[in-house]
């Protein structure tokens, strides 16, 4: 199961709040392990579809994106997600001036929930989110798996951290909610989304899964 730590007793609005702040002092370019990205060049390159729709939840401003199809030319309709107003703010103010609209990248900002992404899922081939299903609560993790399932998304590709035992509070993991693998993977199995493949590294681990 999911369970909280004393970070995610915070509500929607002060968790947004913390990470635009945070982003604001100290911000990262989104990086995404090499085996993340290889099970979506696989992914992508097994659809038998003319322009593969994908949705990625916690797409921060959107660089992973653009540097992921910069090195893998697909002609791809991609929407990202993220809760961070600054991130979506500046992806966007960058995709203008850079004229990225070669790529058909959109960035949405979460204003209310972050299970908000289960709209705009009912067109998606590939639901992709890296370092943010961890972030989450049991119930937002339901909600979401529940409507890939119900709009038929088969594909799910997802990257978690390697949580530790040491937080930032006493008594708590270094991440706002800690998530065990094995129990992730069975709830998916538990709608039919079958593990295709599955990679340790160092930044953590990488999941891919297809509905069968």
């Amino acid at each position: 199961m999911l369970y909280k730590t004393e970070y995610s007793k915070l509500t929607f609005g002060q968790i947004q709040y913390l990470t635009g702040w945070w982003y604001q002092y100290f911000p990262q370019r989104p990086t995404i392990s090499e085996p993340t990205s290889r099970m979506l060049r696989n992914t992508i390159n097994a659809l038998h579809v003319q322009r593969p729709k994908i949705v990625e939840l916690g797409c921060h401003d959107g660089s992973w994106a653009e540097d992921f199809l910069v090195r893998n030319p697909f002609n791809v309709e991609w929407n990202g997600y993220d809760i961070n107003p600054r991130a979506i703010e500046d992806g966007l103010s960058r995709m203008i001036v850079g004229n990225s609209s070669i790529f058909d990248i959109n960035l949405y900002l979460l204003s209310t929930q972050i299970y908000e992404v289960s709209k705009p899922l009912m067109d998606a081939d590939i639901f992709f989110s890296s370092h943010t299903l961890e972030h989450m609560d049991w119930r937002q993790v339901e909600h979401l798996i529940v409507a890939l399932y119900k709009k038929n998304v088969k594909h799910v590709i997802y990257e978690i951290p390697t949580l530790v035992s040491r937080g930032f509070y006493p008594g708590s993991n270094a991440h706002v909610l800690k998530v065990r693998e094995r129990e992730l993977e069975d709830y998916f199995a538990s709608f039919k989304y079958e593990l295709i493949e599955m990679c340790k590294h160092e930044r953590g681990s990488s999941w891919r899964l297809t509905r069968v």
